[in-house]
């Protein structure tokens, strides 16, 4: 069993890296013609300020406004011991995408 992850340096905190990571989903997203997503995430205290519309804080500010160009989002928790072999096989493909 191999793991694969990616690092960067300019992202201040697991939290920022997340809201970007979705940030880039969605984009691949309105860019296939998506129109609806449901979004899972191991990251509850993301999900949770999305979900309450926090304005207090840019990252969920970020993602509201990308979701207002979307027919229907939906962010939902999901614990990462329910998501660890839907997390392999992320970073797998993560992998994969930055050998080519």
């Amino acid at each position: 069993k191999r793991l694969f992850s990616a690092t960067a340096s300019s992202v201040a905190s697991p939290l920022a890296a997340e809201t970007l990571a979705l940030r880039n989903a969605m984009i691949s997203a309105l860019q296939c013609g998506i129109n609806a997503l449901l979004i899972f995430s191991d990251s509850q205290i993301l999900t949770n300020l999305v979900n309450s519309r926090g304005r207090h804080l840019e990252i969920a500010v970020l993602l509201n406004l990308l979701s207002a160009l979307f027919t229907a989002v939906e962010f939902k928790f999901i614990p990462r011991l329910v998501i660890n072999r839907a997390d392999l096989v992320a970073r797998q493909a993560l992998c994969l995408m930055y050998q080519s």
